[in-house]
């Protein structure tokens, strides 16, 4: 026989549990900013697809701003001709740049680009002579720029700003 006590615990926590929606999974796999990249929801089936469906459009927005792999991105464009009329949401991550920059007191610069796409093309490793040349082309002090425009002073200057965006 059951106690009344524990039925009315049975009883509550099925009432309880009847308000809340069953939680399910979902997941999604794919490529972002050229790296594979998953996202796993765990919701009432309706909130995780409209949650998921805003990440992916946030992810593909900030793509077409900041992705290397995207060649008709606007960092690509920013790379591949050295100015660029910023966006209000690249200039604010430029901003950041900036300011990460500073707190750091230079140890933080985003304009590795040129040596680590040497490094990579060779293996890892980049020769002294190699790393004297492409030198000219690293240094945060050499970005010009105001609130809507960028420009690299010096030719051969690329930003890799994936990791921030």
């Amino acid at each position: 026989m059951i106690s009344r006590r524990r039925f009315l615990t049975i009883s509550a926590s099925m009432a309880l549990a009847a308000t809340f929606p069953a939680q399910a999974s979902t997941n999604w796999r794919g490529k972002a900013f050229g790296a594979e990249t998953s996202i796993a929801l765990s919701s009432d089936k309706a909130t995780a697809q409209t949650a998921l469906t805003a990440a992916l459009d946030t992810i593909r927005r900030m793509e077409k701003l900041f992705s290397l792999y995207d060649p008709g991105s606007i960092l690509s464009e920013l790379n591949r001709t050295g100015s660029l009329n910023m966006p209000p949401e690249f200039a604010r991550l430029i901003d950041i740049c900036d300011n990460v920059h500073r707190l750091s007191d230079g140890l933080f610069d985003p304009t590795v680009q040129p040596l680590f796409a040497a490094m990579l093309k060779n293996g890892g490793v980049s020769t002294e002579t190699e790393h004297q040349r492409l030198r000219s082309t690293v240094g945060w002090q050499n970005i010009s720029r105001n609130k809507s425009n960028i420009r690299f002073a010096r030719p051969g200057m690329t930003l890799p700003l994936n990791g921030l965006a």
